[in-house]
């Protein structure tokens, strides 16, 4: 963080399960780990590792641009939840007077169907969007990226999935937010024209 100087830092909460496993965490394997125990839907039942990363993420802020991601959001009661355990901490840190910046950004990554047809309602909510497009396209078109059977429903460029890009960019900036992408998508020169087209701020 020291490095970045001023410029932004955005840092995620821990976004394990699916493709991301960690093998010091034991974790039962699951049938469809993509659809299951993952992103904040496990920091949400590990309050006590929720905390400590929040945490850690509170003090790296203090005098820096940092801001925090919660990853795999699919509804706004986990925002909800996740902003009241972040109020814990922060008053655990005023407790003990430990600084921290009290103006930190919330961001939330868009990576689900359900979440980019709520946007408008969870751009209220949060300071910035990322949308992860490798699971917001598998989701959509309903096909395991990596499985080579189905991969060809794999399409970026899918008019279904561009209209879900319009639609998240359009409630962000509707709601003064703005919105970065990441995924393959976002690394694809083909694409850059059309991001810049739908609106998308970060790349």
């Amino acid at each position: 963080a020291d490095l970045m100087l001023e410029r932004p830092f955005i840092i995620r909460t821990l976004d394990i399960g699916g493709d991301k496993p960690l093998p010091y965490l034991n974790i039962q394997q699951e049938i469809n780990p993509s659809l299951g125990w993952r992103g904040i839907r496990f920091s949400l039942d590990n309050v006590d590792l929720f905390k400590d990363q929040i945490r850690a993420i509170l003090r790296t802020s203090y005098e820096r641009n940092v801001k925090i991601m919660f990853p795999m959001i699919s509804n706004i009661d986990e925002i909800y939840r996740a902003k009241a355990i972040l109020s814990e901490v922060i008053a655990e840190l005023e407790s003990h007077g430990i600084p921290f910046a009290r103006d930190m950004d919330i961001g939330i990554m868009i990576e689900t169907p359900a979440a980019a047809l709520a946007s408008d309602i969870l751009s209220k909510e949060v300071d910035f969007f990322s949308i992860g497009t490798n699971d917001l396209i598998q989701y959509t078109m309903a096909c395991d990226r990596i499985n080579k059977r189905v991969a060809y429903l794999y399409e970026p460029f899918h008019p279904v999935i561009l209209r879900l890009l319009k639609n998240i960019t359009e409630a962000a900036h509707g709601a003064k937010k703005w919105v970065s992408i990441c995924g393959k998508m976002a690394s694809n020169p083909k694409a850059i024209p059309i991001l810049l087209g739908l609106g998308i701020d970060e790349f």
